[in-house]
């Protein structure tokens, strides 16, 4: 599970052992590395084929996975593969789905019964809706109104499963009983990427302005990059802040990088 709450790509993360399941803060949710190609790699391999040149080694292709990202030139970014296994309540399925640069394969609630687990926002996470900008949320509600606003949502979820689980006693088909579900109910479902549309994906769900819930879903996926893609992890964190502070840092953050990357020496080539 994760120890911090803010927006930020430098993140304070548990768990640098090689764990490969990672839980959300309700205990509940999760994300699971399935499997992942070595981009650090692969990708500098594969890129080479454009020129004709052949492994120069571990430097030599951090600084061409540098320049990959830095020119955006996201074809060879394609050639590799991570997938994820995730538990995840619907209203942010709905989310992932949209990025459509990506393979999934979700539980089906026509062939199975739902395992009804289902998402409870914190007692200070409910949220008031922004005034700016439509589609997000503001500051928090008043604890007094959280209260109220957790008992509507537990009152209305539980005669929802409640029906459910009657419809089917009663021999309802799963695919018309599952209708009654909320959208808070959890399913299983696997994710893969490419690192270019994982890229997309990251960028846009770790914003400040994505929804919360699904923060934390990227920041889990984000910490299974670092574990699986060290190299690229930490070109990803710099073109990141390149993108957000309009880039007056940029040639001290890829001069530092690269400066660092040389003092290492050649080990591992």
């Amino acid at each position: 599970m994760t120890e911090t709450r803010d927006n930020s790509w430098f993140l304070t993360l548990v768990g640098k052992d090689e764990t490969k399941k990672l839980y959300l803060p309700d205990g509940i949710g999760y994300v699971e590395l399935d499997d992942c190609s070595d981009f650090d790699k692969d990708v500098a391999r594969i890129a080479r084929v454009s020129t004709g040149s052949e492994n120069k080694g571990l430097r030599a292709d951090r600084k061409l996975l540098a320049t990959l990202i830095r020119e955006d030139h996201g074809s060879p970014l394609e050639m590799g593969l991570i997938r994820f296994k995730m538990k995840m309540p619907l209203f942010l399925v709905a989310q992932l789905l949209r990025h459509r640069m990506a393979s999934y394969s979700q539980q089906s609630g026509r062939y199975v019964p739902f395992v009804v687990d289902y998402h409870v926002p914190a007692d200070d996470g409910w949220r008031l809706q922004g005034r700016g900008n439509k589609q997000t949320s503001g500051g928090n509600l008043e604890p007094k109104d959280a209260e109220y606003a957790k008992q509507i949502y537990l009152d209305s979820v539980e005669k929802a499963v409640d029906a459910y689980i009657k419809m089917l006693e009663l021999g309802v088909a799963r695919e018309q009983a599952r209708i009654v579900l909320p959208q808070s109910i959890y399913t299983l479902l696997f994710a893969q990427f490419n690192m270019r549309s994982l890229m997309n994906l990251l960028r846009l769900r770790l914003a400040p302005d994505a929804q919360p819930e699904f923060q934390e879903y990227a920041k889990l996926v984000f910490q299974f990059v670092e574990q699986a893609c060290p190299n690229m992890h930490r070109l990803l964190k710099i073109a990141y802040e390149v993108e957000n502070r309009l880039k007056p840092q940029y040639r001290e953050l890829w001069t530092d990088l690269m400066a660092e990357w040389d003092a290492e020496g050649s080990d591992g080539e």
